[in-house]
């Protein structure tokens, strides 16, 4: 009879009617590395690395659109002190091919 006693206070110890047995694990603590905190954030949120990504695009099309725009003031400057009856030396024609290429490229970075 003892035994059966004990056998069903065990039982009653071991799980209460209305619980699970399964316990679910604790979350792990966040690390004290700040790069390794970061690796996490950037886990947990994709939007922030997508945020990076525009923002460094649009300081790369700023920088684009700056060289752009002293090419040309410098292949301007040039061309006033230029007379008009000679032909376009190499130099301008070498800036006026480099004001070309940046410009297809900045065209080829706003369409994506």
């Amino acid at each position: 009879m003892f035994s059966l006693l004990l056998a069903a206070a065990l039982s009653n110890s071991r799980s209460a009617p209305g619980q699970s047995r399964r316990k679910s694990l604790p979350d792990p603590p966040t690390p004290g590395d700040p790069q390794q905190r970061d690796k996490m954030a950037d886990r947990g949120n994709p939007q922030g690395s997508q945020q990076d990504i525009l923002r460094k695009r649009e300081q790369d099309f700023r920088g684009g659109v700056e060289k752009l725009f002293q090419l040309t003031s410098a292949l301007r400057e040039e061309l006033k002190t230029t007379t008009t009856t000679e032909v376009l030396n190499v130099k301008m024609y070498k800036r006026l091919q480099e004001v070309e290429k940046l410009a297809k490229q900045l065209e080829s970075q706003v369409k994506g």
